[in-house]
Order: structure tokens, then sequence, then C-alpha cells
């Protein structure tokens, strides 16, 4: 019924009475991020549809997550509490525009001979908290194909990421190294895809349970560029200071922080949610478009995320 459900009826492989994912490959469920956490969910004010809180006043309340005082208490200190009626925000005036660089900002290599190039498409890629056998069997079986096109004198210029990249519920700060980068080893230069381009669009299950105001920027913006406000955790940096090497493409960042900024997520390319990329030198113009307004009923990785999708958004209207 859900990995969620297997997380509290399972303290253990050893104890779990079915085949579960995970188990196979010698983890621990106590190894498995909680979807119930302030890990999961972030140092955030009063939330009614999670269950368990993260701010500072959920000692009073009694309902605090079990990782409420490592994350949020002592790391970050006490979140103050909004009141469960917010003062609804002002809805950006004028069309929605876009501000990003399309002419080949990635610097991606083209080989001269258009046919000598080629790119790879995947999506619904991942699984819940831990990297799944299909997933680690799928980029390794990558990896072999780029390395076999090497030797043909093939170049591939970039990976397309078609929606439901961190399967099931979006990305938090945490995932990108384990769930993105581990398993496709694009920070290890030994990899046939260490620093491959990843140009990326929103899927239905990356909104709503991590990504619960990526719909509706303007309610709790990340970034703010021209007047354009941005919320969602996959978008590129300069808009989303989740990511864990944000402002990282300042030298004396990262000078001062090596190890953080060794985590390049750079690569990974989402400046808004459609977007086009120009490569003139293949004769080739990528577009990637958000569709997401054509499944709104199925927004979300699970039922909570499918309401969080619409209530930090003040409602279905708003999201539409």
């Amino acid at each position: 019924k859900g990995h969620a459900e297997v997380l509290q009826r399972c303290p253990s492989c050893h104890e779990c009475t079915f085949p579960q994912a995970g188990c196979e490959e010698g983890h621990n469920f106590k190894d498995f991020e909680s979807p119930y956490s302030c890990r999961a969910y972030g140092c955030l004010p009063y939330a009614p549809l999670d269950k368990c809180q993260c701010n500072s006043e959920c000692r009073k309340y009694k309902n605090c997550c079990s990782d409420y005082s490592e994350r949020c208490e002592h790391a970050h200190g006490p979140v103050p509490p909004s009141p469960l009626q917010p003062a609804e925000p002002a809805a950006p005036a004028g069309p929605y525009v876009n501000h990003y660089d399309p002419t080949n900002p990635l610097r991606i290599h083209v080989n001269p001979v258009r046919s000598k190039n080629y790119f790879l498409i995947i999506g619904d890629w991942g699984k819940a908290f831990v990297p799944g056998p299909c997933q680690l069997a799928v980029a390794d079986k990558m990896r072999q194909y780029v390395e076999r096109s090497k030797r043909y004198g093939l170049n591939l210029l970039f990976i397309g990421s078609v929606g439901d990249n961190f399967y099931w519920s979006g990305v938090a700060p945490w995932m990108w190294e384990r769930q993105w980068a581990n398993v496709y080893k694009v920070w290890d230069p030994r990899s046939s895809l260490y620093h491959v381009p990843w140009l990326s669009v929103l899927g239905n299950h990356d909104l709503g349970n991590n990504d619960p105001h990526a719909l509706c920027p303007h309610r709790s913006p990340k970034a703010t560029i021209h007047g354009q406000h941005y919320a969602s955790n996959q978008f590129n940096s300069d808009r989303n200071p989740s990511r864990p090497d944000h402002g990282c493409t300042d030298p004396a960042v990262a000078a001062k922080e090596p190890a953080r900024c060794t985590k390049n997520t750079s690569m990974y390319w989402m400046p808004d949610y459609s977007w086009h990329y120009e490569l003139p030198e293949a004769n080739l113009e990528v577009i990637g478009l958000d569709t997401n307004y054509h499944t709104i009923d199925t927004l979300g990785g699970n039922a909570n995320g499918h309401m969080r999708a619409f209530t930090g958004c003040g409602g279905r209207d708003a999201v539409q």
C-alpha cells in the first residue's frame, strides 16, 4: 500500500514478512528516510496536512517530528509558527515571463558531423528514499551504452529528463546526491556520464509532496528575478537556494566551502517550467514543455502530496 506504510510496519528487513525493495541490497529500514520527518518536510511553519510538525510550537502541541530537535531546533534555530489562515499573498500581475539564457549556457560540445551526435531520454526514474534495483540497472546500462558509443566516435549531447524525475515525491535537498549523482555517477570523473548535461522538465510526481509551492511561487518564493518569483526545488540554483551547491559559481564561495561545492548540480538544467535550448552547431533546438496543467487531478506522489499541491497554494483554482 505504499512505502510510507512499510516504514511503519517493518523496523528492519529481517522483520518483514513480505518482499520489499531495498532489503535484497542489504539495507535496513532504519537507514531509509522517513516521509514523516523534518528532513523530509523541511523546517517549515505549521502545515496542517503533515503527520508531524517542524516549527517552534510543536513542543507545545506535542506534535513534533522525531528529528525536530536535531534538524530544526538546534541546527537552524526555532521556526516561528504561521497562523492557520495567513493573509493571501499578492498574485503576480501581468503575464509570466521566462528569464534565462537559451544559447547553450552549459557549453555542450557538438561534433561538427551532425550524424555523430545523439542524446538520451529518461523519465519516471528513481524510487522513494533509496535507489531501487531497476534504477541502478538502468543507470548502469546508460553508462555502458555511452562508453560503447564513444568507441564508435559518437558524441552524447545531453540527457533529456522528461518528468517524475525524483520519483515518487519530488526532490528534497538531500536527494541530489543519493538519488541522482551517486546513481548515475555524474560526479565521478571515471564515469561516462560525468558532467553530462541533463535538460529537465517537471512531471506530476515532482509536485506537491516535497515541492508544495512550485505551482504558486509568489506564496513562498525561493528567489525573485526581474520581479518574477521562483519556488521549485528542481529549478537552477540562481532561483533555488536549496540546491547543494548554491552560490558555488562565486570563486570566493568555492574556495571557502570546497567540499560542498564539489556537489555540482549545475549540469541538471531546469531554468523554468517550460524552456528552449539552442544548439545551432547541431542545427538543433530542444523545447521542454510543462504539461502538468493537463494532469491536475494527479499532481503529487500520493494523496497527501496531492492535497499539499493545492492547500499550499490556496486551492485548486489558484493552481489552475
